[in-house]
C-alpha cells in the first residue's frame, strides 16, 4: 500500500477520535452544570417532581385559642373576603409554640394565639388548627390588595384583623434567631419545600400571599425575618407544575377532642370559603 493511501485513513481516525472525545466532554460539562445548579439552589433538587408529601403530624391547639370563621362582621355586614396566606415565624422553638397554643386561655382573643400549621426545621408540618376554623395569628391587622384594605372586626373587644379570611402558617425559627435581632441564618430548604407544598393546596393566588410584618398595623411585628421570597415562590411554582394529586395529599384527621359541636373533617377536604368546601382532588 502506498504512503498516499494511508494518510486519508489516518486523518479519518484522528477526526473520529476528536469527535468521540468531544461527545464525552459535552456530557461531562452537562453533568458539571447540573451539579452546580443543584448545589447553588437545592430547591431544584428537592422540589421538582416530588411525588410524596412531607412528614406531617397533629398537635391541636386548645379550643379557646381559635374560633369559627364568621359569615358577618359585628355590624351584620356579610363577609366574602377571598382567602389570604399569612406567613409567620415562631421566634422560639416549634415545641414551645405548640405548648403555648395548647394552654387554655379564656381572657380575650387578644391573648389567644394560634396558627393553622407550623413547619419545623426538618420540614415536618404540625397542624394546630383545622383549616376551616379561624386561627388567631394576627391581632391588629389589614391586608392591602387589589380590593383595597381588607380586615374584619369579630368582637368589640379587639381591633379588626385579617384572621377571618387567613390561613396562618409559621416557620420554626433557627436557633440563632430566637431573639429580638433583625435577622438570622434563615430557614431550611425542607421548610421552604413544605411551606410551598402546603400553600399550593390552599389555592391562594400569589398576590394574596403575604407576611405577618406586612399585615400588622401595630408596627411591632417583623416576621418572618430573613425570608427568601424568590426562593419560596420558585419552590411553589415548581410544585404547581409537577405535583401528582393522587400521590401527594395533605394529612387530614378528625377535629380535636373538646371542640364542641364541630363535625370531623372529611379526607380530601380542607379549606372552606363562603361555606363551600375546596377539594384537593384536582
Amino acid at each position: 500500500m502506498s504512503q498516499k493511501s494511508v494518510k486519508p485513513i489516518q486523518l479519518r481516525s484522528t477526526f473520529s477520535f476528536v469527535r468521540a472525545n468531544s461527545w464525552y466532554a459535552a456530557i461531562a460539562l452537562a453533568f458539571i452544570t447540573c451539579a452546580l445548579l443543584l448545589w447553588s439552589n437545592p430547591i431544584l433538587g428537592q422540589i421538582t417532581g416530588r411525588s410524596k408529601p412531607p412528614q406531617q403530624r397533629v398537635a391541636w391547639a386548645y379550643p379557646t385559642n381559635y374560633g369559627e370563621r364568621l359569615s358577618q362582621d359585628i355590624d351584620g355586614s356579610p363577609l366574602r373576603n377571598p382567602f389570604i396566606v399569612v406567613i409567620h415565624e415562631t421566634v422560639g422553638s416549634a415545641s414551645s409554640a405548640v405548648n403555648y397554643f395548647q394552654t387554655p386561655n379564656y381572657s380575650s382573643q387578644g391573648d389567644q394565639v394560634s396558627y393553622h400549621a407550623l413547619i419545623a426545621l426538618d420540614g415536618t408540618i404540625i397542624y394546630t388548627v383545622p383549616f376551616q376554623y379561624r386561627a388567631f395569628g394576627a391581632g391588629n391587622s389589614v391586608f392591602m390588595g387589589s380590593n383595597g384594605p381588607e380586615a374584619v372586626q369579630s368582637s368589640p373587644r379587639v381591633p379588626a384583623s385579617v384572621n377571618n379570611f387567613s390561613y396562618h402558617f409559621s416557620l420554626e425559627t433557627p436557633v440563632d434567631g430566637r431573639n429580638n435581632g433583625n435577622n438570622h441564618s434563615g430557614y431550611t430548604a425542607n421548610q421552604y419545600q413544605s411551606l410551598a407544598w402546603l400553600v399550593r393546596y390552599t389555592r391562594v393566588p400569589d398576590a394574596r400571599i403575604t407576611y405577618h410584618k406586612t399585615v400588622d398595623r401595630s408596627g411591632t411585628r417583623r416576621d418572618p425575618r430573613s425570608f427568601d421570597q424568590n426562593y419560596f415562590f420558585q419552590a411553589l411554582h415548581s410544585q404547581q407544575a409537577t405535583h401528582q394529586p393522587s400521590l401527594d395529599a395533605p394529612l387530614l384527621v378528625a377535629l380535636p377532642v373538646g371542640a364542641q359541636g364541630l363535625a370531623p373533617l372529611q379526607r380530601g377536604i380542607c379549606c372552606y370559603s363562603s361555606s363551600k368546601a375546596l377539594s384537593f382532588s384536582s
